[in-house]
């Protein structure tokens, strides 16, 4: 465990489990202390009392490191096997009637006790023929978590750019990405405003007020998608098209030029506050703030502050730059990124290559 003593902090009472800790001699400053011996598999108290400081507005903080998973058995936790065998059963039945692949894993009072996988890292061919041979799935097969990335990375990066005082919940977007986030917003009068729309002006002036608390609860009142990677799309009527040319397409599209040529240019569909539509730009727009904020690219912060403090050496952005390679991946869909076949946009991927669609 760690403690931060503040400047003003003359002396402190400080059990760990109930056993008195010696604190005298501790100046102010940060003190790692060793609780092996101390510390309980299960619930652990930490009692800091008769506090004596010279401004009542020193303090002691108490930071306590990740846990380390260790190694275990069923029979360590008190698990029986039967209802594993079962699940194992079931798991096997629906790989062998279709089911592409999986992986489980049971971690309980800090022991791994459990863990498997199942199927093959591709199990169809371009055409979705069923494949009954190639390379299995491993416990260290990558998985794409899709949109469960935005809770795994971008709330984790909000909250603790928050806890640290960089960003509030009220902090705005204009505030920390420039105000041509809102000044150069295109003028798109939306089917769904049923011919109320509310002008270019006010529509800036919405995203002008557009809050970190907004983007986090789906609240900022855009589209689901810019569908910038699309040169064909109804913009208007937000539906996917063969012959409309897509208004807020982004040719060679890189980081910056989505933000500046697409984001920056997406108009709101409703004020903000005032409804909840999930939509990929909010989160996009919070990844961007995080970089800003931090000066670090989003993939290289998380891995700082979060992945690799917890020994987590498997959660990456773009894992084909990141040590990683397709034989690394499960294949998550058929014929790349088409939609098995239904969308077509400049550079599409068409291949389905273990990993090829993540």
């Amino acid at each position: 465990m760690y403690f931060e003593v503040d400047e003003g902090i003359e002396s402190f009472d400080l059990f760990i489990n109930n056993h008195v800790i010696n604190t005298e001699g501790i100046t102010p400053g940060i003190y790692e202390l060793d609780i092996t011996g101390l510390s309980l598999n299960g619930t652990n108290t930490i009692q800091i009392s008769n506090v004596s400081s010279k401004d009542p507005e020193d303090k002691i903080a108490v930071k306590i490191p990740y846990p380390i998973v260790i190694e275990g058995a069923l029979y360590d936790v008190g698990i029986d096997k039967k209802p594993l065998e079962l699940i194992d059963r079931i798991i096997q039945s629906d790989i062998d009637n279709g089911f592409t692949s999986a992986q489980l894993a049971i971690i309980k009072d800090g022991r791994l006790v459990y863990q498997n996988a199942w199927g093959l890292e591709n199990s169809y061919d371009q055409n979705g023929n069923r494949l009954r041979k190639g390379t299995a799935v491993t416990n260290e097969t990558l998985y794409d978590l899709a949109s469960n990335t935005k809770m795994y990375s971008i709330a984790y990066a909000i909250q603790y750019l928050i806890d640290k005082d960089e960003i509030t919940l009220d902090t705005k977007v204009v505030d920390i990405l420039g105000d041509e986030f809102a000044d150069e917003t295109l003028e798109v009068d939306f089917a769904s405003f049923e011919g109320n729309y509310p002008g270019l002006d006010t529509i800036k002036e919405w995203k002008r007020s557009i809050t970190v608390k907004d983007l986090l609860m789906h609240q900022a009142g855009f589209p689901d998608s810019g569908h910038y990677h699309n040169d064909k799309y109804d913009t208007i009527n937000q539906k996917l098209t063969f012959d409309v040319d897509n208004e807020l397409y982004v040719k060679n599209a890189n980081k910056e030029k989505v933000y500046s040529e697409g984001i920056c240019r997406t108009p709101l569909m409703n004020e903000p506050r005032t409804a909840t539509r999930y939509s990929d730009i909010d989160y996009m727009l919070l990844g961007l703030m995080v970089e800003k904020v931090t000066g670090k690219d989003l993939n290289t912060f998380l891995k700082e502050t979060f992945w690799n403090p917890m020994g987590l050496d498997h959660i990456t952005y773009n894992p084909l730059d990141n040590g990683f390679t397709k034989d690394d991946c499960a294949a998550t869909e058929l014929r790349g990124n088409t939609r098995d076949g239904i969308v077509d946009f400049p550079g599409v991927r068409t291949k389905n290559y273990s990993g090829g669609s993540s």
